[in-house]
């Protein structure tokens, strides 16, 4: 559920902006599915934060939901999860401010580097130099790589 909910955030916004997306998602029901994991007695308060995280990230990159998502968000400002109490009142005092310091604050994480690790980089990279990879490239990387090794199974169990 953290994850789901960090990709939302994350790329949601691109997802809602591109027209031709292979997935066609209404906006209205991704808010409703993450505000209603906000409410829900069986999230955890890790996941609340990531689901608060991805409101707010998706408020700032598309501005026309912004009201929607303070409302909902509102309604947690008193909460008793301080973690959550908090992160609450930060946006509410951030979308007051009239600058763009919420686009600042939760734009995008840039694309990261992979640095050189002589043993692990040839292996991924075929080079010993620092380079640039997008994540789509690493991933195939990182699949080559394990793959390399033998049967590698990965249970998703680990991580709900």
């Amino acid at each position: 559920m953290n994850v789901a909910c960090w990709v939302v955030g994350e790329y949601g916004n691109e997802t809602f902006l591109n027209t031709e997306s292979v997935f066609q998602l209404n906006i209205d029901e991704v808010i409703s599915v993450l505000v209603n994991i906000l409410h829900s007695e069986e999230s955890s308060t890790p996941t609340k934060c990531f689901s608060l995280t991805a409101l707010m990230k998706l408020a700032s990159k598309l501005p026309t939901i912004e009201p929607d998502v303070t409302k909902a968000i509102k309604s947690f400002e008193s909460c008793l999860e301080p973690e959550i109490q908090q992160r609450c009142i930060e946006w509410i005092c951030l979308s007051k401010n009239k600058t763009n310091l919420k686009e600042i604050i939760f734009d995008s994480i840039p694309p990261f580097l992979v640095h050189s690790n002589p043993t692990i980089s040839s292996e991924l990279t075929g080079t010993n130099t620092t380079c640039d990879i997008q994540t789509e490239e690493l991933q195939n990387h990182v699949f080559y790589f394990f793959g390399s090794l033998g049967s590698f199974r990965f249970d998703w169990r680990l991580f709900s």
